[in-house]
């Protein structure tokens, strides 16, 4: 993978930081407060690939993807072609976090 400026981001873990969300209290992450920090940079000056942070490996493309294909499937050979919910899907592979943040930007 490349950073900005075409440089290559290390492959060293000790180089990637820990996703903010994992170390931020239940309150902070309720209300977002742990991208306080990213946020304010970033009204300062335009963020760099540094600046962002990490996602937690279960939030990964590869993972989600994992998860909903799973369930999709599951949709298909239970409830056949015409009745495979797309919402029940995502609902059951995404979680109740999903919705409930959701519900939080509301």
């Amino acid at each position: 993978m490349l950073a900005e400026g075409g440089e290559p981001v290390s492959a060293d873990p000790s180089d990637i930081p820990t996703p903010a969300e994992l170390s931020a209290g239940c309150c902070s992450r309720m209300c977002f407060c742990y991208l306080n920090p990213m946020l304010r940079k970033g009204s300062r000056e335009p963020l760099t690939f540094k600046d962002i942070f990490p996602l937690p490996a279960v939030h990964a493309a590869e993972q989600v993807h994992q998860l909903f294909d799973a369930e999709w499937r599951e949709q298909l050979t239970t409830r056949g072609d015409e009745e495979a919910s797309i919402l029940s899907a995502v609902f059951v592979s995404a979680g109740w976090r999903f919705w409930a943040a959701g519900f939080l930007l509301l």
